[in-house]
């Protein structure tokens, strides 16, 4: 019977659902009748357009009533290498990169999971004081998660309690994303109480969409007995915070109608948002590294659309440590001479002219000055203040690059080389074992480290 699938979705790899579109054989050829239905791929609910490896779309097709996807488009999308290999005829998936699919949270913290391979493993602690609720933006290519904890007072006071309070506990909303660390979206501390109402604690974050976190509160009723709730939203950019809805408790039952009802809940909400007007967010503000030099932009707080430069020397990347300190990639005296003498025009500099790494502090003034690598061009990868890790592309052929990855001990100076990657393997054109290719990255990393043991550019 012919399967009238329009839509195949995929939420894992596996690997009995996917064929390749070609057959190799060399005493055996079959003509087979395709149909094309313009079927589509979703990958956890994203649809993807899958291209082969010269980057032209490979649509899926059924062949007697098996549906057959272009497996290195479907492998590589869900964190995976494909290996032709020749001699052998043989298709190899190796999985290439970890990929976070779920957590795990409570009083003991927030765990991102990876699938590592064929493992599921705990990759990365995300919080360390109890976590009473957590949405994870599944949409977003960084993997957000907006999760409800406390304070550390709060958790010094009560660590060794045998449980924690959700209602009084939950009082910071915190965003997390890999790239950018924790930023608080909501203290509320920072709500003062008007005329009796207040938002105490933060029950559930419920739903994101765009820049708007939906989140709820509860608190028990005059009487002790029941509860009554709150649904609020809360802007990314702005922090406002928009009280949407009220249910009543069984003690707010007393004090109106059927026919009053409504206009009671809309009185509880219009108080409510008075309390919450009062929000002060706190401070916020990213790092802008421009030509003309690295500023503080503030996002919130005091000094709300206002920009501080400090740094004045033109900046590509800038990373923060925890302690205030600030790497930097920027350029040597040579190219910043013919910056401001008005040699690069109105096109500004190219990325490979940022060749420095230093470290510098708040006031801009440089702590340590690291390496200059000219004919390279430089991605700052972490840095946490004892240790800066980047990456240097290199050209390997007329068409093909490479990819070093290194870190640097900020008190020694010492420069190690993590590893190596070849385009070759991500472009498809490696048909030998992978052990070939491991020792051939192996290789590379032992002589790019000899040629910095050594001083060399």
């Amino acid at each position: 019977m012919k399967k009238n699938f329009n839509k195949v979705l995929v939420t894992s790899l596996v690997l009995g659902l996917f064929a390749t579109s070609t057959v190799y054989g060399a005493a055996i050829s079959k003509t087979l009748k395709a149909f094309y239905r313009d079927i589509k791929i979703y990958v956890n609910d994203v649809q993807i357009d899958p291209k082969d490896q010269n980057g032209n779309s490979v649509e899926p097709f059924i062949v007697n009533d098996s549906t057959y996807l272009p497996l290195r488009a479907i492998s590589e999308v869900t964190g995976n290498a494909v290996i032709w290999e020749d001699k052998t005829s043989s298709i190899k998936i190796n999985s290439k990169v970890k990929y976070p699919i779920d957590y795990l949270y409570g009083d003991f913290g927030l765990y991102s999971m990876y699938i590592d391979g064929s493992r599921m493993t705990i990759q990365e602690k995300i919080a360390t004081k109890p976590v009473f609720s957590v949405f994870r933006n599944k949409t977003d290519s960084r993997d957000n998660y907006f999760f409800v904890t406390m304070t550390d007072e709060q958790y010094n006071l009560q660590k060794n309690n045998d449980r924690f309070d959700h209602m009084r506990d939950g009082k910071l909303l915190i965003q997390y994303n890999s790239q950018d660390g924790n930023r608080i979206i909501l203290d509320t501390r920072n709500i003062s109480e008007v005329n009796g109402y207040k938002l105490e604690g933060i029950d559930e974050v419920t739903n994101v969409s765009g820049d708007e976190v939906f989140f709820s509160s509860y608190a028990k009723s005059e009487s002790g007995t029941d509860y009554f709730y709150y649904e609020y939203k809360i802007n990314l950019k702005t922090y406002k915070i928009t009280v949407l809805n009220y249910t009543p408790s069984k003690d707010d039952e007393s004090k109106y109608t059927a026919s009053t009802k409504q206009d009671f809940i809309n009185k509880q909400i219009s108080n409510q948002q008075l309390a919450v007007n009062n929000y002060k967010a706190p401070e916020s503000s990213i790092l802008k590294p421009e030509d003309g030099g690295l500023y503080i932009e503030y996002l919130t707080g005091d000094k709300a659309g206002k920009k501080e430069l400090i740094y004045d020397r033109p900046v590509s990347q800038a990373l923060k440590s925890s302690d205030d300190l600030y790497c930097v990639l920027t350029v040597n005296d040579e190219i910043l001479k013919k910056y401001k003498n008005g040699g690069f025009g109105e096109s500004g500099m190219y990325f490979e002219d940022y060749t420095v790494l230093q470290i510098i502090d708040k006031n801009g003034t440089v702590k340590k000055d690291f390496i200059d690598i000219p004919n390279r061009r430089i991605t700052l990868i972490s840095f946490d203040g004892k240790t800066i890790e980047y990456s240097t592309t290199i050209k390997e052929s007329a068409s093909r690059s490479g990819f070093f990855n290194y870190s640097i001990n900020t008190d020694t100076g010492k420069i190690t080389v993590l590893s190596f990657s070849s385009e070759i393997m991500s472009l498809g054109h490696f048909y030998g074992d992978i052990t070939e290719y491991n020792k051939y990255n192996a290789e590379r990393v032992a002589e790019e480290q000899e040629r910095i043991d050594k001083g060399l550019n």
